[in-house]
């Protein structure tokens, strides 16, 4: 059964006549809200809907999905490329009845584009310098995509001195309204300061407080995209995360990123609380990983004792993912915060950067692209 709501139907009832088959159509909808009431109601398993019809989005479309609702679109003037990024089968004028009919959808084999790698960033909840070290580990790449994604307390385009334009969110509205992320994302990239080659930033939102500007169903879109924009993309999260989604989730971006990342940084404060709280968090997340996880502690020179470092990694010996240990240098990255500069790029001889620049060898060695 079908659901049809498009400004002429007419044509398309007489050829189902034609065939014995008109009782194929559940209903004739004036809009798109009588669609979803019918699709509510479980009158139909598909629907054929106008391209101009006020209101279709991406939200619309997964509102749909979810209910296992076949979707066919005639254009009626909208670009084609923006129907196939919402996800729906276009319709062309002279395949009404074969969809009616209920005929196979065209299964289109996407381009084997090439694909960077997804690196996302994250740990326990608080300040535990993941914001900086997302800065200083971009520095060392000459091709990299650098995204704010924190929707708490966003702070990347204050470390690199740059206007907060809110990008993230224009991407998620373009992709909302079904159009083609190509046709927006270089285009609101901002350069990084320093350095050379493709190093690039989605700049995030500029109050954590517009985090429901960024619903799941649109996030999820965003990844592919942005991985073809560099080799490497390096996505700064928020620290902590509700054990279950709520209705409106704040941490909708934080759960797409984990499950598009090809590597998860958990990042940590090497003091008595930090510890505790990231050996609880590493605990949490377990062994069983479908990316490559790493833990990352970064210390403070006094906050363990002599050999802070040593206890650190006897803490850690028989922890569930291979955890390094970054020097802190509270001083200088205070420094470097203030000057709108990456430590490997002010102080490259400090044990800071010497160890920010293992452990992204140690990245590019582990899990390739």
């Amino acid at each position: 059964m079908i659901l049809v709501c498009l400004p002429d139907d007419e044509a398309l009832i007489r050829e189902l006549a034609s065939f014995g088959q008109e009782d194929l159509v559940a209903r004739r909808c004036a809009d798109l809200a009588e669609v979803l009431a019918g699709v509510d109601a479980g009158l139909a398993q598909s629907v054929l809907i106008s391209g101009d019809e006020p209101g279709l989005d991406l939200t619309v479309v997964s509102t749909l999905r979810r209910q296992g609702i076949r979707i066919g679109v005639v254009p009626h003037g909208r670009p084609v490329a923006d129907l196939r990024a919402l996800g729906v089968e276009v319709v062309g004028e002279g395949e009404l009845l074969a969809f009616a009919r209920g005929s196979s959808e065209v299964v289109r084999v996407p381009d084997a584009a090439a694909r960077g790698r997804l690196i996302a960033v994250w740990g326990p909840g608080g300040s535990v310098g993941r914001s900086a070290l997302v800065r200083d580990l971009a520095s060392l790449a000459d091709d990299v995509l650098v995204v704010d994604a924190d929707t708490h307390r966003p702070s990347l385009t204050q470390l690199y001195g740059l206007e907060e334009t809110s990008a993230i969110v224009a991407l998620a509205r373009h992709i909302e309204r079904g159009r083609d992320p190509e046709d927006l994302i270089d285009s609101i990239l901002a350069e990084l300061p320093g350095g050379t080659g493709n190093r690039r930033l989605l700049a995030g939102l500029n109050t954590g407080e517009r985090w429901r500007e960024l619903p799941r169903v649109v996030v999820d879109r965003k990844w592919e995209p942005l991985v073809r924009r560099a080799s490497t993309v390096l996505v700064d999260l928020s620290g902590g995360m509700d054990a279950r989604a709520e209705r409106a989730d704040r941490y909708a971006v934080t759960r797409s990123a984990l499950e598009a990342a090809d590597v998860v940084l958990h990042v940590g404060r090497g003091t008595p609380v930090g510890l505790r709280r990231f050996v609880e968090h590493i605990d949490a997340v377990g062994s069983d990983h479908a990316a490559h996880h790493r833990g990352v502690v970064v210390t403070s020179p006094h906050a363990l004792g002599l050999d802070g470092r040593a206890k650190v990694r006897d803490l850690l010996a028989n922890a569930p993912m291979p955890c390094d240990v970054v020097r802190g240098d509270r001083d200088r990255l205070d420094e470097c915060e203030l000057a709108m500069k990456a430590m490997p790029v002010a102080y490259p001889r400090s044990g800071y950067s010497k160890d920010v620049r293992a452990l992204w060898d140690s990245l590019a060695a582990a899990a390739p692209a």
